[in-house]
């Protein structure tokens, strides 16, 4: 199908380039349209389809009870990353609210994410999203290329990740079982995250069954969450990271009660709406 009608916004939240839709699509057509515009946009990571729910022009009581904006993700998995961009895509568009706070109803939660948001010299922002508390934290053992790997696993709302201490390989070893353990684990997404963390360094890898897409990531929010939690976890007192990842360094901050704050960057690049180009 002809997809060409769209009109979305081109984003980089930490180079984990992001597509929002502002068209209205029926979810069941959604992976469909974002393979379009991913095919589209080579660059792009994730699509998520996003609309205001609280325009400037609203002011009355009622719709200040409201998040300023939703965002269903193409697989209907929870992106960190992609709640960072849909609150830009919010101040873009109707100013920074007067707290500076963007309420985002995303994809794979119950109640909304709150997107702390400054304006840098440099147009773009600095956003802290305040992520979900994980689900749960457990070690799991899973089988890749005949051999057993026990590795943390830190289930969140819409997404889960494992952490491994091994250097990524591609095709080879966990990188090759991702899909099947997504199976075996019933998660609605899955990453693992590559990490050292003697360098604070960490490459993702991640899996959406619900878009049927796998990337190796430039940056990847949640997963960055998932790294803190487990350091949280295994440290029993609250812990602040900077890890570099492929695109850019995230910084989270985490506290063994689930407390999670993940600060990174992201700008709009360009909006693309086919009325302007008739």
């Amino acid at each position: 199908m002809d997809y060409s009608f769209l009109h979305y916004t081109f984003l980089d939240p930490t180079h984990n380039y992001t597509i929002l839709c502002e068209s209205e699509m029926p979810e069941e057509k959604q992976p469909e349209a974002a393979a379009f515009l991913m095919e589209k946009e080579p660059l792009c990571e994730q699509v998520g389809f996003w609309k205001a729910l609280r325009p400037a022009a609203l002011r009355d009581e009622a719709s200040s009870l409201l998040p300023h904006a939703a965002l269903r993700m193409a697989g209907g998995e929870f992106c960190g990353n992609a709640a960072m961009a849909s609150a830009a895509l919010y101040c873009e568009k109707y100013g920074l609210p007067e707290n500076g706070t963007v309420k985002v109803a995303v994809s794979g939660m119950e109640a909304y994410t709150a997107v702390d948001m400054e304006k840098t010299r440099e147009g773009a922002y600095r956003g802290t999203v305040h992520m979900p508390a994980p689900v749960g934290i457990e070690e799991c053992t899973l089988e890749a290329d005949g051999r057993l790997y026990t590795l943390p696993l830190i289930r969140f709302p819409g997404i889960s990740h494992l952490i491994c201490t091994e250097e990524p390989q591609p095709g080879r070893g966990p990188a090759a079982a991702i899909r099947a353990w997504c199976r075996t684990l019933a998660a609605e997404g899955l990453g693992i995250m590559f990490l050292d963390i003697t360098k604070n360094r960490m490459t993702p890898l991640v899996y959406i069954p619900g878009s049927d897409t796998l990337f190796w990531e430039n940056s990847c929010a949640s997963g960055t969450a998932a790294a803190g939690a487990c350091l949280a976890a295994k440290a029993g007192k609250p812990v602040t990271a900077a890890i570099e990842e492929p695109g850019g360094t995230l910084t989270v901050e985490a506290a063994p009660e689930g407390r999670i704050l993940l600060t990174g960057t992201v700008k709009a690049v360009y909006s693309f709406n086919p009325s302007d180009n008739p």
